[in-house]
């Protein structure tokens, strides 16, 4: 008795003690879950600064702690601001976007997860995104990262202030014209 006692013991620890394995833990940074049970988050509404064929860094307005790299795949939803759906390959450097995640944000600076939707809003309420590459792309941004510090329509023009994370250099603004075309 004392034995079958102690293996049933024995096998509970066992199981107990179970692994998990990195990508099961959602607090890795690698959260394209596709579980969709799983509670979906707001993340940072912002410019996309930079972007690579599988992330995409997200700065907020005015706020440089709302810096987030999201990984994407092709289980990640994209919409634009009506509901229609889009494919992430439709994300552009420039773009006002909102974002929501599953699971864990690493609190890396910038923060880092996985993108679970991604709204693009392409309305006369933010700069031409075309413009705002177009500015980013003149700039030299060696070891830091540009966000949008301001914007403000005035007239068939929009000034945008470009500020840096890492303030490595001063404020910087351009003129653009509609179509994302700079013209001072």
């Amino acid at each position: 008795m004392k034995k079958v006692i102690l293996g049933i013991i024995f096998t509970m620890l066992l199981t107990a003690c179970g692994s998990t394995s990195v990508n099961d833990n959602p607090s890795n940074g690698n959260n394209n879950s596709s579980d969709e049970k799983e509670p979906m988050y707001e993340g940072v509404s912002g410019f996309i600064i930079s972007l690579s064929s599988d992330e995409m860094l997200v700065i907020g307005i005015k706020d440089n702690e709302e810096a987030t790299y999201y990984s994407f795949n092709d289980k990640t939803i994209v919409e634009d601001g009506h509901g229609d759906w889009l494919s992430y390959k439709d994300l552009r450097i420039g773009q006002f976007v909102d974002t929501y995640y599953r699971g864990g944000i690493a609190e890396s600076y910038p923060m880092q997860g996985g993108a679970a939707k991604v709204i693009i809003h392409s309305d006369a309420t933010y700069p031409p995104a075309t413009g705002i590459a177009n500015a980013i792309s003149t700039l030299d941004v060696e070891d830091d990262y540009p966000y949008i510090y301001a914007f403000n329509k005035d007239g068939d023009f929009w000034t945008i202030e470009i500020s840096f994370l890492n303030q490595s250099q001063s404020n910087i603004q351009f003129k653009i014209n509609e179509d994302g075309e700079i013209i001072e």
